[in-house]
């Protein structure tokens, strides 16, 4: 029985990992790809089209997207699991998912908008 649990939960585990590198891969590759292209390129851009701004945005609106779904997926299974807990401090933990999501979204539509 133990076995069978083991061995899925390494199967599990190594698809995470799998999924967190072509991720942080594709997150870290973007940004030097979009990093050299201001660099290198000859061509003046206003503020609001440049490489480095599309990037900033196109970032902190994907961390923004992370962090408010990781929030949400620890709150549901700490209120799956953890019911006390959960109902002690319901509040506070939605307030810190929202709370520390909202700055990601605004620095994101800030980046947008300039």
């Amino acid at each position: 029985m133990f076995d069978a649990e083991n061995r899925k939960l390494s199967r599990s585990l190594v698809v995470l990992n799998v999924l967190c590198f072509v991720v942080g891969f594709v997150y870290v590759s973007t940004f030097v790809i979009y990093t050299a292209q201001a660099c290198i390129s000859t061509e003046t851009y206003s503020q609001s089209d440049s490489p480095l701004n599309i990037i900033a945005t196109v970032m902190f609106m994907f961390l923004g997207f992370v962090f408010f779904a990781v929030g949400i997926g620890m709150n549901y299974s700490l209120r799956n699991y953890f019911p006390d807990l959960y109902k002690n401090y319901r509040c506070l933990l939605w307030s810190a998912t929202f709370l520390l999501t909202i700055p990601l979204f605004v620095r994101a539509i800030r980046d947008f908008a300039y």
